[in-house]
């Protein structure tokens, strides 16, 4: 496996592995239509705007995975820090390690701009992606609470 630099010839694989980003179960609240539609026009932007930071995990000329990265400000310090936006993962390749080596990129992409702190978002009711999270040593910093009115 190696991990790379995005092309354009990933533009399939890249929007065929970001609709697995809608496979979570949502809090009732949210509209699995709307969650898909707004997620493959995520996806369509950061392909024209953030391809410099997308890295894809590939074997043997498949893509299998692939990882965004950003730049953000803390709202409290304004520090600047590594963003994981979006990681994805085939999952025909799920446990073989590829979350992990794209993870590693993802620290060595931040160490590389001088950045110490490295964050991202994931949904409460992803328990597998928050265990994985955990286990690469992450943190919970602030939780955003929900309350579904009549």
């Amino acid at each position: 496996m190696r991990i790379r630099s995005y092309m354009k010839k990933d533009k399939g694989s890249f929007l065929r592995l970001s609709n697995r980003l809608t496979n979570v179960d949502f809090p009732q609240y949210r509209d699995m239509e709307v969650m898909e539609i707004k997620q493959k026009q995520l996806a369509l932007k950061s392909l024209e705007n953030n391809k410099d930071n997308i890295f894809i995990a590939e074997v043997e000329g498949e893509c299998i995975g692939f990882i965004e990265m950003k730049e953000k400000q803390d709202f409290f310090s304004d520090k600047i820090y590594a963003y994981v936006a979006t990681l994805v993962v085939d999952e025909r390749a799920e446990g073989k390690g590829v979350a992990k080596r794209l993870m590693k990129h993802a620290e060595d992409w931040a160490v590389q701009r001088d950045i110490s702190v490295l964050t991202l978002d994931v949904f409460a009711s992803n328990n597998r992606a928050r265990q994985f999270y955990q286990h690469m040593d992450f943190e919970e910093d602030i939780i955003k609470m929900t309350k579904e009115l009549p």
